[in-house]
């Protein structure tokens, strides 16, 4: 079970950095960004952190290390890209 969890996200990751880099060398850079930028953030986010608990059930203190890093980075990138939803404040009264 664990192999799959492994290959999964290695599948995820390597998907979304094929996608990136197709949209790169196409100059489509734009429309990539405002179509797929936070999907890409989110399959980068949990194939890192697959690989991350991969790493860990290996007991692979370096790949554990390297994922949890690029885990990290993709949960900012992700939280990034998410609206930010404010309370409401009711209007100041009149003086």
């Amino acid at each position: 079970m664990v192999d799959v969890l492994g290959i999964l996200g290695m599948a995820l990751l390597l998907g979304s950095f094929t996608l990136s880099a197709a949209a790169t060398v196409n100059n489509s850079v734009r429309d990539f960004s405002t179509r797929w930028a936070s999907l890409y953030s989110l399959s980068n986010f949990i194939g890192a952190a697959m690989l991350a608990y991969y790493a860990y059930a290996l007991d692979n203190l370096i790949f554990l290390i390297l994922e949890s890093t690029w885990s990290a980075v993709g949960l900012f990138a992700v939280l990034q890209k998410m609206p930010l939803r404010r309370k409401a404040t009711a209007p100041s009264p009149p003086e």
